[in-house]
């Protein structure tokens, strides 16, 4: 179902005057080994070279449309790529906006005269050419006269805003690197008959969040107070810890509930609490390291129980509520912290939190995780069975196929 929102030039303007989500609505259409790259860089980008693309806008027949470039198949590592159009840092630009501008007029052929800057989003560092992108935003007034550069862009491309507010817009696969000779598996936008991944689904992600975050405020701010406002009655809100220095999914443990009187304190601990915005990170990458779904990981009312140990996020669980129902889902433990317990205990603390909430039964999708829920008084079921605000579910309807485990289980009241 499309969202309808009156997006005008002034409300882009000052939705851009905030603060910006950044790293969070980038890593929601990162490659899977993005995480790794830029974990490695520790934020020092100082040997980075300096490049800025334009976030071109306008409406037509009061749609609000973005335009993007297919780059023609010679030009570099990004040949034949969806792309925003922009380009690389020369010492006659003199500053960074000054080489947006420089390239628009040289790619698609628009002066910037004609460009009003509504602002910037937040800069976005590509491994693969080394190039930290500054990203700025641009208005046009009326539907642009192109004049497009043969040599470089092979073909200019407006699509619609609402289009990417529909239903199953996100997608995955392989795509080919031919500069990498390897592929890269990734989400994907499916949009106006293209496949937008990479930087560009990066920055077209922030740019969304920003324009649909609620009353003002900034994705990571709403994000954040969605986390507080559905953890705010939980019983495992504070934290507590139990014994053991590893954590673990292990099929092979009673089920223990998290209990006041199973706290154990030793100095070696594992701390169970509340995911915090700082952790989104971390959680993201001990997904992907266990090969569960992150595109969705930061939309929607969700949430993510942690284990950590020492500064480590070292296990994860999330549950989704839905009037009544909940979905199970994203529980991962580090591999070096397995069979010791630390999932049981996180599903436990997940169960808890969930019947405390309102929430009398839980489903969960699962293709190889069975046996271990099964041992914790999961039962399979069929998965037209579950709730309609459930089918309807990211999980449910997109994220994982149809081939999975359904699974679910009735709380106790």
């Amino acid at each position: 179902m499309l969202i309808k929102m009156d997006i005008t030039k002034d409300y882009i303007r000052q939705k851009l005057s905030g603060s910006l989500p950044g790293e969070i609505a980038h890593l929601k259409m990162a490659p899977e080994h993005r995480i790794k790259e830029l974990q490695k860089m520790k934020g020092d980008f100082s040997k980075a070279r300096k490049s800025a693309v334009m976030v071109l806008l306008f409406h037509e027949n009061e749609k609000l449309k973005i335009i993007y470039i297919r780059r023609s198949f010679y030009v570099g590592i990004h040949a034949g790529q969806i792309a925003f159009p922009g380009g690389r840092f020369e010492e006659s630009d003199v500053e960074i906006v000054h080489t947006a501008f420089r390239e628009i007029e040289e790619e698609i052929g628009i002066k910037k005269d004609k460009i009003e800057l509504l602002g910037r989003l937040s800069d976005i560092y590509v491994p693969p050419s080394n190039f930290l992108i500054s990203i700025f935003v641009g208005y046009l007034n009326e539907k642009p006269e192109y004049q497009r550069s043969e040599r470089e862009v092979a073909e200019i491309i407006e699509v619609d805003y609402e289009e990417f507010l529909k239903q199953n817009v996100v997608k995955e696969k392989s795509f080919l690197v031919p500069s990498e000779k390897k592929s890269v598996f990734s989400p994907y936008y499916d949009v106006a008959n293209i496949e937008l991944w990479g930087a560009s689904a990066m920055v077209t992600a922030e740019l969304l969040d920003i324009l649909k975050s609620d009353n003002g405020k900034n994705a990571a701010e709403s994000l954040h107070e969605k986390y507080l406002d559905i953890a705010q009655k939980s019983l495992i809100r504070v934290q507590y810890s139990c014994g053991g220095n590893s954590t673990g999914i292990d099929e092979d443990t009673d089920y223990i509930p998290i209990v006041p009187e199973n706290i154990v304190s030793v100095q070696t601990n594992i701390v169970y609490t509340e995911a915090q915005e700082d952790d989104v990170v971390s959680i993201i990458d001990l997904l992907k390291q266990n090969n569960l779904p992150v595109r969705d990981l930061v939309s929607g009312q969700r949430i993510f129980l942690v284990a950590i140990f020492g500064d480590q996020v070292i296990g994860c669980v999330a549950v989704e509520p839905y009037c009544g129902s909940g979905i199970l889902r994203s529980l991962a433990v580090n591999e070096s912290f397995r069979n010791q317990g630390v999932g049981q205990k996180l599903l436990s603390g997940a169960e808890i939190w969930a019947g405390n909430n309102g929430i009398q039964t839980l489903y969960l999708l699962t293709m190889t995780a069975s046996t271990f829920f099964s041992k914790m008084n999961w039962n399979t079921t069929d998965r037209s069975a579950v709730s309609a605000e459930v089918a309807q579910s990211s999980e449910f309807a997109s994220v994982c196929p149809a081939t999975a485990i359904c699974m679910k289980k009735e709380l106790s009241k």
